[in-house]
C-alpha cells in the first residue's frame, strides 16, 4: 500500500470518504502505479517502455505532482521501504522532483518485504515530526511493502482464529491459508495506519491524510482465487476487478472539499488530494481535475469521446510533461 500524508486545513473533525481505485497494474509492479500517481499519466501511455517506466520515463519527468506542490510552497519528501536502487527508485523520485528520498538504510529498516508496516509507520512519523518544525506546509509520501507478497506462507504467524475463520469459507486450503495471511497482514496495515492518521489529523495543524492499495496480491500460491477475482464484477463495470483497490481521503477541515468519487482512476488522486487541501491549480493540477470532471473519474474508461486523448496530449505537448530520450 502507499499513502500520500499532506498539510491542508485545520479542523478537529476527520472527514473521511472510502472508495474504489481503478489501477493500471495487477499482482506487482507496485513501480507503475507510483509512476501513475505521480504523474497523472497510466504507465501504459508509452508501450512497451512503461513496464520499466522508473529506468525509462520517470528520471525524465519535468510535471508531476510532487513539482506542483513545490511550486505552492510545499516540502515533498518521499520514504521507501526497501534500498534506493530497487527499481530505480531514488533516480525516480529525483525526475518526480522530491526533495527528500529516503530509503531502508537511511530510515533503519530491514529493507526486505517482510518489514512490518509498523516499523515504516513509525519511521514516516518521526521523519513528518522533524519537517514539521520548518515553517513550510509538507507533502510526505510512503510505501509500505509487508502485504506485497507472497500470501500462505509462513503461517505460524498468522492468528490460528483467522486461519480457522478463512478455512470455512474457502474449501480449498490454498485458498483460505492465502487468505487468512492476507486478511492479518491488511488488519496490521490498519493498525499502524491508524497510528499515524492521528499523528497527522489529530492535531490543530491543517492536514490530509490518504491511502491507495497499489494493486491486488497475485495469490500465486491459489491460482483458483487469483482466476475467481478476474471475473468477478465490479461497480463501474468498466474496469475488470482485478485493477480496483481501495483508497482514502480524510482531513480534519472545517469544511471539506466534495468528496473524491466513489471509483477513481489513479492518476486521478493528484487532483482530488490537491483540491481537499486547498491547494493553489496550477495549469498541471487544473488539467488533472479537469480530465476527472470530463471522464467521471476513470481515465480509462472515459466515456467522453476524445478527453482521455486530450489530456495526455495537453500534458506531452503543452506542459511538456516529459523529457524523453
Amino acid at each position: 500500500s502507499s499513502q500520500s500524508v499532506r498539510r491542508s486545513a485545520p479542523s478537529s473533525h476527520p472527514e473521511r470518504q472510502r472508495c474504489g481505485s481503478e489501477l493500471h497494474t495487477f499482482g506487482g509492479g507496485t513501480w507503475k502505479s507510483e509512476f501513475a500517481f505521480h504523474t497523472g499519466v497510466p504507465h501504459d501511455a508509452f508501450g512497451p517502455a512503461g513496464e520499466f517506466v522508473p529506468f525509462n520515463v520517470a528520471p525524465g519527468t519535468q510535471r508531476s505532482f510532487a513539482r506542483s506542490l513545490k511550486a505552492a510552497g510545499y516540502r515533498t519528501v518521499a520514504l521507501y521501504p526497501t534500498r534506493g536502487g530497487m527499481m530505480n527508485g531514488r533516480a525516480a523520485y529525483a525526475g518526480y522532483g522530491f526533495d527528500a528520498f529516503y530509503d531502508a538504510s537511511q530510515l533503519g529498516l530491514p529493507g526486505d518485504y517482510d518489514t512490518p508496516d509498523a516499523l515504516v509507520h513509525a519511521a514516516a512519523r518521526e521523519v513528518l515530526a522533524r519537517e514539521r518544525l520548518h515553517d513550510r506546509p509538507v507533502f510526505l509520501f510512503v510505501l509500505t511493502i509487508f502485504n506485497h507478497a507472497e500470501h500462505g506462507v509462513r503461517m505460524e504467524r498468522v492468528p490460528l482464529q483467522l486461519v480457522s475463520a478463512a478455512s470455512k469459507a474457502f474449501e480449498p486450503a490454498d485458498e483460505a491459508l492465502s487468505v487468512a495471511d492476507y486478511v492479518w497482514r491488511s488488519q496490521a496495515f490498519e493498525r499502524a495506519s491508524a497510528a499515524t492518521r492521528s499523528a497527522v489529523l489529530g492535531t490543530r495543524r491543517p492536514a490530509v491524510f490518504a491511502w491507495f492499495g497499489d494493486h491486488q496480491p497475485p495469490f500465486a500460491n491459489a491460482t483458483g482465487l487469483r482466476q475467481r477475482i478476474r471475473s468477478l464484477p465490479t461497480a463501474t463495470g468498466t474496469v475488470p476487478a482485478r485493477y480496483q483497490t481501495w483508497y482514502e481521503v480524510a482531513s480534519n477541515l472545517p469544511h471539506a472539499a466534495d468528496a473524491p468519487p466513489r471509483a477513481l482512476d489513479l492518476v486521478f488522486l493528484p487532483g482530488a488530494l490537491a483540491q481537499a487541501a486547498g491547494v493553489p491549480l496550477d495549469d498541471w493540477l487544473a488539467a488533472n481535475v479537469l480530465a476527472r470532471a470530463q471522464c467521471g473519474g476513470l481515465l480509462e474508461a472515459c466515456r467522453a469521446p476524445g478527453v482521455r486523448e486530450a489530456y495526455l496530449s495537453h500534458l506531452w505537448r503543452d506542459l511538456k510533461a516529459f523529457e524523453l530520450p
